[in-house]
């Protein structure tokens, strides 16, 4: 009679142990990513100018005019922004949006001589004068230019 001997090691056997668990984990994430109920969206990427410059601080949002979320970006240093409404980079949904564009205030003991400012109105839903469609197919190629 011939006798098979295994060679795992305690640690081999309990990382073959965790093997279908991480598959399973793996496989899960491989479904939908988000519920098919929810408005079409399609990616949006751009950049906002003002003054002819890259404005680089703070968040652009697009706020659709009818169903579905907002999608949001920060600017970058370059003052471009890829937005986000259901997930990570899945643009906005398609459709007619007004755009605001939120800048922080200085935080304590920053120089508020260096605080960007833009008009106000561009941060109001109701008086922002930015409105863009966004069609099916998306645009990566969207300017937003600030006026004073």
């Amino acid at each position: 009679m011939i006798k098979t001997i295994s060679r795992m090691t305690p640690t081999s056997r309990g990382a073959s142990a965790f093997l279908p668990m991480i598959l399973g984990c793996l496989m899960v994430g491989c479904g939908p990513s988000r519920d098919p109920n929810l408005p079409a969206t399609a990616t949006v990427r751009g950049q906002v100018l003002y003054n002819g410059q890259p404005f680089t601080q703070g968040t652009v949002t697009f706020h659709p005019s009818g169903e579905g979320n907002p999608g949001v970006s920060r600017l970058d240093t370059e003052g471009r922004f890829s937005l986000s409404t259901y997930g990570s980079d899945d643009g906005a949904v398609i459709g007619e949006h007004v755009v605001t564009i939120d800048v922080p205030p200085p935080l304590d003991g920053e120089d508020s001589s260096q605080a960007a400012t833009i008009p106000a109105k561009y941060a109001n839903v109701d008086t922002s004068p930015l409105k863009v469609t966004i069609p099916e197919g998306g645009d990566d190629t969207l300017e937003l230019v600030i006026e004073k």
